[in-house]
């Protein structure tokens, strides 16, 4: 998938090398993000991740001209458990926690200003050689104040994955965000695009995608590659 995560990890002894560009417009602001992730296999059907990067805004201001703000993304680390396989469960079930640290410049509106922690339940099966599905439900503590929630947010996403050849996979998937407390900004997107397999150990994908509900971007496109690299390059990168 895209946005959308999928229920494998990285086998051990093996390091996957993601990097992307990603744009989005609003009415009045457009956003770039340059991210950058290090995912490696610790152990059977457990991975951990670091992701980082760049991010810059274009806001329109009131009596014209655009106002331009830059910095380093927000860092994100990251762990995904998939005790459950597909082979016994007719369906493969991970969990993926994470915790974002406020590196970025949230004075600027870049970043939260927080730390945030987030939780995520992933279902994927294969429904055919050539289809499969994906299926994300989690939860966004932003902040460490236990008293003061109002920031939270429940996300969920579903991809479908089609693949045309052995080297190419058409995906299609939508998400959302939904605040616990402020539903009005509730947001939903739908993105597709193309992933292709360019070799052995390296994988690139684009989209481009829309609003399909509230604050989401009018438009957005992504860019992006994979690359698998380690000790053990016959076994495959994905449990």
């Amino acid at each position: 998938p895209l946005v959308v995560d999928d229920a494998g990890t990285v086998v051990p002894g093996t390091g996957e090398l993601e990097a992307g560009l990603y744009f989005e417009s609003h009415s009045d602001v457009r956003h770039f993000d340059v991210p950058f992730g290090l995912t490696c296999g610790v152990a059977r059907s457990l991975e951990v991740s670091l992701g980082f990067g760049g991010r810059i805004d274009q806001r329109e201001e009131m009596f014209g001209g655009v106002r331009t703000h830059s910095s380093l993304g927000d860092l994100v680390l990251g762990l995904k458990w998939n005790p459950l396989s597909e082979i016994n469960h007719g369906a493969s079930h991970a969990l993926a926690l994470g915790v974002k640290f406020p590196t970025a410049d949230a004075e600027n509106g870049l970043g939260s200003g927080e730390t945030d922690f987030d939780v995520t339940y992933i279902v994927s099966r294969n429904i055919t050689d050539q289809w499969s599905v994906h299926l994300n439900l989690g939860y966004t503590f932003v902040g460490e104040s236990a008293e003061d929630r109002d920031d939270d947010d429940f996300h969920s996403g579903v991809a479908v994955a089609y693949r045309i050849t052995d080297t190419i996979e058409l995906v299609a998937e939508i998400y959302s965000d939904v605040p616990t407390y402020h539903l009005e900004d509730s947001a939903a997107t739908f993105a597709g695009g193309v992933r292709w397999n360019a070799c052995e150990a390296v994988i690139i994908d684009a989209a481009i995608g829309t609003e399909v509900y509230g604050h989401a971007p009018e438009f957005l496109a992504t860019a992006g590659f994979t690359w698998e690299f380690g000790l053990l390059p016959n076994r495959k990168n994905r449990d």
